[in-house]
Order: C-alpha cells, then sequence, then structure tokens
C-alpha cells in the first residue's frame, strides 16, 4: 500500500490486483459486495492504454490531487484507474484502507512489488535479493525470513546505536542550520536519516553526512542522489509514459542508481576487509595465548549492539555480492522514508510547542 501525494494525502493507494477477492468490504458505513460488482467503479478501459485518456482528459499529472478528488465524488470511496492497463485500486477512505490490510493475512500484498523502476533495475542487473525484497507472498517471506535473526528480531539491539547517533546530530543542528545557514532544514534531516542508517549497518561513530566540518564530500553526493533517484521515481509513478517509452527520466534514474550501487559496495568492501583483518588478529591471538588469558572468540556476533553488516557477514550465510547489493539499497532507504517522518514529527512540534 503506498500514498501517491507527498508529504500526505487521503487518497491512499493499493497497487496491484488481487484485492477484491474477500466477500465483502464494510467500513465507515460503506459497503463493497464484490460477489455483485466483478470491479469498482472506474473511467471507461480502451484496449492498450486503458484509462489514461481519461487521465489526460482531467488534466494529467499536474492535476494529480485533483484529479483523485473529482473522482471521490464522482464515484465514492472506492474507485480504481487503470493506466496502461495497470490495475490501481483507490481507496479515499482510511476506514476501508484499515479493513483491506486486516484482511490481507500475514503475508501483505503490496505497493513495493509496484516499484516498477526499482524491480526493472534489480532485474537488468540480476540483483536477486532486490528481486525478492519487493515481492509478495512466499517470495517476500522467504526473504524476510532470511534477514529476521540479524535485522527484525534485534531491533532493540541497535536502538542505542541510532540514538548515540541522534545525539551527536543534535549538536551539529543548531550550527549548521541556524549559524551558518547553509543547508535547508529538510535537506539536513535527509542527511541525519542517512547517518542513523549507516549507523545501523556500520556502527559509523559520528555523523558522517550533517557535520559540514568533517563531512566527506562522498557521503552528501550519496543523500543527494538518492533523494533524485527516489523523485524520479515517484515521476514515473504518477506518470507510467515515462517509463514506457524509457525517457530521459528513467535514463537519469538508472544513471543514480548505478552510482549509490557502486558506493554502497565500496563501502561493504572496505568494512569487511577490516573485519576480516580483526578476525585474524583475534585468531593470532588465540594461537599465542597472549597475556595467558582464555582466547577470545573471532566470531564477534555474539556479543551485543553489534552492526547489522557484522552481523550478515559472521553468519557466513551471505556472499560478498549479497551484502554489497545490500549496503547501498539500505543506505539509501531511509533517506527518503524517515525523512519524512521526522518533517511531519517537526512540524508538529513547531505548531503544536505547548
Amino acid at each position: 500500500m503506498i500514498a501517491l501525494q507527498r508529504p500526505a494525502s487521503f487518497f491512499l493507494v493499493a497497487l496491484g490486483s488481487g484485492l477484491l477477492s474477500s466477500s465483502s468490504w464494510e467500513a465507515h458505513g460503506f459497503i463493497v459486495k464484490t460477489a455483485e460488482q466483478s470491479q469498482p467503479p472506474m473511467p471507461f478501459q480502451w484496449p492498450i492504454v486503458g484509462t489514461l485518456p481519461d487521465f489526460f482528459a482531467r488534466g494529467g499529472v499536474d492535476r494529480l490531487r485533483d484529479i483523485y478528488g473529482e473522482m471521490y465524488f464522482e464515484y465514492g470511496p472506492v474507485f480504481a484507474m487503470s493506466p496502461m492497463n495497470d490495475f490501481q485500486l483507490i481507496l479515499a477512505d482510511p476506514y476501508v484502507f484499515d479493513t483491506v490490510i486486516r484482511r490481507e493475512g500475514k503475508i501483505p500484498i503490496g505497493g513495493a512489488a509496484e516499484g516498477v523502476t526499482f524491480q526493472e533495475y534489480y532485474k537488468e542487473n540480476n540483483i536477486t535479493k532486490g528481486i525478492e525484497s519487493m515481492g509478495n507472498t512466499e517470495e517476500w517471506r522467504e526473504w524476510r525470513k532470511e534477514l529476521e535473526p540479524d535485522m527484525y528480531a534485534r531491533w532493540a539491539e541497535y536502538l542505542p546505536m541510532i540514538a548515540d547517533t541522534a545525539k551527536d546530530i543534535s549538536k551539529v543542528a543548531g550550527y549548521e542550520i541556524t549559524e551558518q545557514k547553509s543547508i535547508p532544514f529538510i535537506d539536513f534531516l535527509s542527511r541525519a536519516s542517512f547517518d542513523m542508517f549507516n549507523s545501523v549497518l556500520y556502527g559509523t561513530a559520528q555523523p558522517r553526512a550533517t557535520d559540514s566540518r568533517t563531512a566527506s564530500d562522498v557521503d552528501i553526493e550519496f543523500v543527494d542522489r538518492t533523494i533524485e533517484a527516489f523523485d524520479l521515481t515517484g515521476q514515473m509513478i504518477v506518470n507510467p509514459l515515462e517509463r514506457v517509452f524509457e525517457t530521459d527520466t528513467y535514463s537519469k534514474f538508472k544513471v543514480n542508481m548505478d552510482w549509490i550501487f557502486g558506493r554502497g559496495a565500496v563501502v561493504a568492501d572496505e568494512y569487511v576487509e577490516g573485519l576480516r583483518s580483526e578476525q585474524k588478529q583475534q585468531q593470532q591471538q588465540q594461537e599465542e595465548g597472549i597475556d595467558g588469558s582464555e582466547s577470545k572468540c573471532p566470531v564477534s556476533a555474539i556479543t551485543k549492539n553489534m552492526p547489522l553488516v557484522e552481523r550478515l557477514f559472521n553468519r557466513g550465510e551471505y556472499t560478498m555480492d549479497d551484502i554489497r547489493n545490500f549496503s547501498g539499497p539500505m543506505q539509501m532507504a531511509g533517506v527518503d522514508t524517515t525523512t519524512y517522518v521526522m518533517s511531519w514529527l517537526y512540524l508538529n512540534l513547531a505548531t503544536n510547542p505547548t
């Protein structure tokens, strides 16, 4: 499930078919009986282009928010669109949206699989784990199961790393935003999200992008390219023709993704090389029995508060290609999502100071 309007919209969009299989949806006084209605109300579907002519007749991408409003009053709180015959179910009532979520079961049918720009990039570059992460049903479940022991089950152990990084970010926020005024607040939040995600992945001791006095150009470029990649993705989601005809927008997206994956691979290689050197040193200490003390276990994954990439490396079930391909997307993941969450947080704090 995704929302096409950012930063917020009441029009929540469930992409993909299969959501009409339940016998009925009943919420907030609205009922859709799918036994009597094979599909929700929607504009006329033409061959090949689907409802795209209606979409452009209403004003196209520039009037997207208004179009949803018009269709809500025309069709009701549940309606559909099908640009290029890509079925999209729009749920304009949060109560109905909640009902659909609760009926999906333990394995979600979500909008991630409809992130076609990422899907196509992963397929073109044969990034198997990336493809699995954006799948549905069993494929997605198996991907999630692999990461469960080191990522989701240990969420509490990553909190101290995030908290330490957030504390350091807070120390430089006033200098960067108020004194220097060298960066817009929203961009500072994007860099802060990048730093916090890096603390989980690599246990970075200090902010890498938020403090301009110590930040590296390559880390700032990583954040900027990530922002651009997500913006380009949004353009292609709301305007499918950008992708269908492989316009310059899609080419720019791939250029940014190539750079992001390349940088992620470099960071992963450097980090893993450091882990290997550390394990080699520990093994030497064990063999030499330094100071007569008990030998240290070279598998440091038994300790707490360990960065995620170190856990994956120590488990020995991921190849270096897997770790490299995992690094870039995870570094970029929070730059978009976490940034917007924090934006709403600070907006509410600013407008409700008491």
